[in-house]
């Protein structure tokens, strides 16, 4: 169990918000969290201006070419390379066992923590308790982390207000939010435990495993540039939850694959980006919709393609970059 400090001078009054006493009180009854604890533990949080702010000014609101070149650049694309050949064990290892692709889990690394240089700054049970308190619309949502995070740091007996993170309160260099990393997380490195803070095995594999997990095809593509010829049914670029039209059917609207010639048979959809020059078109398969999980953002999701195929065609076996 966790050790228990004095309290900041700006702290959370616990009895002014019903949402908490609820929360305590429900650790306790379902699964014999200690009642004192919690609120000594409470009376340590802060409510985070940096997490309302940022929350306000997300960067997926950005046009896509802004967003894109912010993760999207040579300079990642050789340090993915560089974290690959050094981690070229861990990742082959997870490619075999859940059939993911290596330079896709390199990507999302990269975005989500700059392989691990980045893994946030915030602490995350602040964070958590601010999204909570201070957003109506997401409240269900951030308690229901928020009791995972609690659930999480006692199972691995952690300090809950060491662990930093995001404003999002995800965690380590995969960025987890607390449910996910319960769920998901792998002990990769075999030390008995899964630690997306400081083993990078486990990042990649608990990676690797969520994709698998949520339905990844292996050797199938995430995206591709598409030739269109013609005018477009707006209605072909409504991304929905899933591609609904074969290859073969999209030609037919005079849509075809710019680069690669896969299985005519292969079902894709259409997608619009904001480029610096007008609209850009994309393909997008199945693989895509998987990465649309880890981030329920379109622009992210392209964000990983776009960096996962730079990072593959700089990446040399047996040859660091």
């Amino acid at each position: 169990m966790f050790m228990v400090c004095a309290g900041p001078a700006r702290a959370v009054d616990l009895e002014q918000y019903p949402e908490l006493q609820s929360l305590v009180r429900s650790l306790h009854e379902k699964y014999n969290y200690n009642e004192t604890i919690l609120r000594e533990l409470f009376a340590q949080v802060e409510i985070s201006p940096r997490v309302i702010r940022d929350t306000k000014h997300p960067g997926e609101r950005r046009p896509w070419y802004k967003y894109r070149d912010q993760f999207v650049t040579a300079l990642h694309a050789r340090r993915g390379s560089r974290f690959w050949h050094k981690h070229a064990e861990a990742l082959s290892r997870a490619q075999k066992q859940y059939g993911v692709d290596p330079e896709l889990v390199v990507a999302i690394i990269g975005i989500e923590s700059r392989y691990g240089r980045n893994i946030g700054h915030l602490r995350v049970i602040d964070t958590l308790t601010t999204q909570m308190l201070t957003h109506p619309e997401r409240k269900d949502f951030f308690s229901k982390e928020l009791m995972q995070f609690l659930l999480f740091v006692r199972d691995h007996r952690l300090q809950p207000l060491a662990i930093r993170g995001s404003y999002a309160g995800a965690i380590g260099m995969a960025q987890f939010i607390p449910s996910t990393y319960r769920s998901y997380a792998v002990d990769f490195d075999d030390d008995g435990r899964a630690d997306l803070m400081n083993s990078v095995p486990d990042a990649i594999g608990s990676v690797a495993n969520y994709f698998h997990q949520h339905g990844w095809k292996a050797g199938q593509p995430v995206c591709d540039e598409a030739r269109t010829h013609g005018d477009m049914a707006p209605w072909l670029s409504d991304l929905g939850t899933g591609p609904l039209l074969t290859l073969d059917q999209l030609a037919n609207f005079g849509i075809v694959p710019a680069h690669r010639k896969p299985d005519l048979h292969l079902r894709a959809a259409m997608m619009q980006l904001e480029g610096r020059r007008g609209m850009e078109h994309r393909l997008v398969f199945h693989n895509f919709f998987v990465v649309r999980r880890y981030n329920h953002n379109d622009k992210y999701a392209m964000a990983v393609c776009d960096l996962s195929r730079m990072i593959r065609r700089r990446y040399i076996p047996g040859k660091s970059s």
